[in-house]
């Protein structure tokens, strides 16, 4: 709501008292997540600042804390989603940092968490779109690099896959269908 200052104060007065915990449970699966959103909302704050500088060190926090979820639990859909939007998030600071060739492996490993959790989810909907998202940020890291052949394989990709869906699309899959073609 416009007061930032604030929301870092108490993001990392939380972040405190949360490490603390996390050093006496530190294979707790719920307080590594909710140690990753802490680090990913102090990250987006700087982000929408562009403050590029101050984003990485809380997207790497994100990161290192989804990461750990994952090794502890390789199989909870959770853990493989956590892991897979802190690479999304990586992969976007890379973006604005115009680091093409890092936000491509990012969201080339974001995308194989993403397909994995699919397949243990295969009719989640919201899987697709984010399967689809992840694809799009490809396209546009292949086209920074002026890779349009790429580019344009990824959106196919994406029509390919929404299309499958058929008239079961929800409004949300059409949307980012149309914003593909």
């Amino acid at each position: 709501r416009g007061k930032t200052d604030e929301a870092v104060a108490a993001l990392q007065a939380a972040r405190v008292q949360l490490e603390a915990v996390l050093a006496e449970q530190p294979e707790n699966l719920e307080l590594l997540k909710t140690l990753g959103a802490n680090a990913f909302w102090l990250g987006q704050i700087h982000y929408d600042a562009s403050d590029w500088q101050a984003t990485q060190p809380e997207f790497e926090r994100y990161y290192q804390y989804s990461e750990r979820m994952y090794e502890l639990a390789p199989d909870n859909l959770d853990a493989i989603m956590e892991l897979s939007y802190a690479t999304n998030s990586m992969g976007s600071l890379a973006m604005q940092r115009q680091q093409f060739d890092t936000a491509q492996k990012s969201f080339e490993e974001s995308l194989q968490l993403r397909l994995l959790a699919q397949k243990k989810q295969p009719e989640n909907k919201q899987l697709l779109a984010d399967i689809a998202n992840t694809r799009s940020w490809l396209a546009s890291a292949a086209l920074a690099q002026g890779d349009i052949t790429a580019a344009v394989s990824a959106h196919k990709d994406i029509q390919r896959m929404l299309l499958e869906v058929g008239n079961a699309a929800e409004l949300y899959l059409l949307e980012t269908l149309a914003s593909s073609y």
